[in-house]
């Protein structure tokens, strides 16, 4: 996870498919037509949860993607004028936004950018935790869509408050926002200043959302993250390996030592954290302790009935990168 300039190396991570049927939750909700309390209740969450701080920012013409774009980075602490975000986000063709766009120019600010999973309860969950959430709703029919971008900033029994363009918040029962969120694919985009992470994320979403980050160049930010990620899982190996690699690509080789330590002293039997440690090992002018570490990277690899390939080559390489 994560790409350093240095040298290649391999992911770690198998990613798991995503599930994409909503959880029992989203039917209670749209069938009672409100936020059931002992749904809520039963999902671990407060009545009702209002996030601060998100402004209300009109929209012009057929801009609902930028200016539900400028509110979140404004919320996140990366304040942008919509007139500035629409030719970066704006689709003229299509005449519109596509969520990938969204996601990719919050990313270049900076920002950690997660799709949540189309499940309602997560929804409130970020909004209880104090993250709004940008979202994609038809508000039309499913053969006649009218789609439009809103930051859902707040929920409780009187419905969901949306900002959605206009000049103040709506108030939308819960069921009918549940069905047109819905309606539209179920798109919700938790965007989060950098070391915070989203509350209903798994370690396999929050590494993703963080390996999207670094592929974006913003690898100061995303060592942030992998700190985050650590301090809520601290025995999860992958974390401090892409602390790590974060950190080589941002130049910092004895932090990077450092957490790639970390990551093979929680699991000595990866090749991956070695393989890595000795090309930075390499660049820190330590040949020969490189060396040795990419050594046992090979045998980590044939151990686990791995290809050797790469770490062999790193093995073979160490020697010329502390030039």
């Amino acid at each position: 996870m994560g790409v350093t300039a240095q040298a290649p190396f391999l992911h770690p991570v198998s990613w798991r498919p995503r599930p994409v049927v909503p959880a029992l939750l989203a039917l209670a909700l749209v069938a009672a037509g409100c936020a059931p309390r002992l749904a809520l209740r039963r999902a671990g969450l407060p009545e009702a949860a209002r996030v601060e701080g998100v402004p209300v920012i009109r929209q012009t013409r057929n801009h609902c993607g930028p200016a539900a774009l400028a509110m979140v980075l404004a919320w996140a602490g990366r304040p942008a004028d919509p007139a500035d975000l629409g030719p970066l986000v704006y689709t003229p063709a299509r005449k519109g936004t596509f969520p990938s766009d969204l996601a990719r120019e919050a990313r270049g600010r900076g920002l950690l950018a997660w799709r949540i999973l189309p499940e309602p309860e997560r929804l409130f969950a970020e909004v209880a935790a104090g993250h709004p959430v940008l979202v994609l709703e038809n508000r039309g029919l499913s053969w006649a869509p009218v789609y439009h971008y809103s930051v859902l900033v707040g929920y409780g029994p009187g419905g969901v408050i949306l900002h959605a363009g206009g000049e103040l918040p709506e108030e939308v029962a819960t069921g009918t926002f549940v069905r047109t969120w819905l309606r539209a694919g179920g798109f919700g985009l938790v965007v989060l200043p950098p070391g915070e992470l989203p509350a209903t994320a798994g370690p396999e979403d929050v590494l993703d959302a963080l390996a999207n980050l670094e592929e974006a160049g913003r690898t100061a930010e995303a060592a942030r993250g992998y700190r985050a990620f650590l301090a809520r899982w601290p025995e999860d190996w992958r974390g401090a390996f892409g602390w790590g690699n974060a950190l080589w690509a941002a130049g910092d080789l004895a932090g990077a030592e450092a957490a790639l330590r970390r990551a093979h002293a929680t699991a000595p039997e990866r090749p991956e954290p070695l393989n890595n440690l000795a090309l930075v090992l390499a660049r820190l002018g330590r040949r020969d302790e490189a060396w040795a570490v990419a050594r046992m990277a090979v045998e980590a690899a044939e151990r686990l009935g791995l290809d050797p390939g790469p770490y062999r080559e790193t093995e073979r390489g160490v020697g010329t990168l502390g030039h």
